[in-house]
């Protein structure tokens, strides 16, 4: 909760600036080992959590976990979910950390703003597509 609460609080320029982390009752500088482990433990709640928002595709890809329609102020706190996940996304990218998982095709071509076809759902999820 406070990780999301001082990540959603840095303008743009902030953003830019190399992440500097501290844990809690752990001593430790950040040279950039705490950081790395920030990224792995951070987003593992995302893909693993009870709130996970992806899901495991046969290729051991990664895409947006489908959830029944919820009330209101459940899908509000999702759409807040990705939108941290996103802000750690970027920051990562960077700082030039890794996340420990591979997102689906879909999902990158997304991020990139590249067109997507009916064969990259095939590549992506390879069980939907049969479906």
């Amino acid at each position: 909760a406070e990780s999301r609460a001082r990540l959603a609080a840095l303008g743009p320029a902030e953003l830019l600036r190399p992440l500097r982390v501290e844990f809690a009752g752990e001593p430790g500088v950040d040279s950039g080992a705490l950081a790395k482990e920030w990224f792995l433990e951070i987003t593992e709640a995302f893909f693993h959590g009870d709130k996970q928002l992806f899901c495991r595709n046969e290729n051991g890809t990664y895409s947006i976990q489908p959830v029944p329609d919820g009330d209101e102020d459940q899908q509000m706190e999702r759409l807040k979910s990705f939108r941290f996940f996103g802000r750690v996304l970027a920051k990562a990218l960077l700082d030039g950390h890794t996340i420990g998982v591979d997102l689906d095709l879909l999902i990158l071509k997304y991020l990139l703003a590249e067109e997507t076809k009916l064969d990259d759902l095939g590549r992506a999820d390879p069980g939907l597509a049969r479906g």
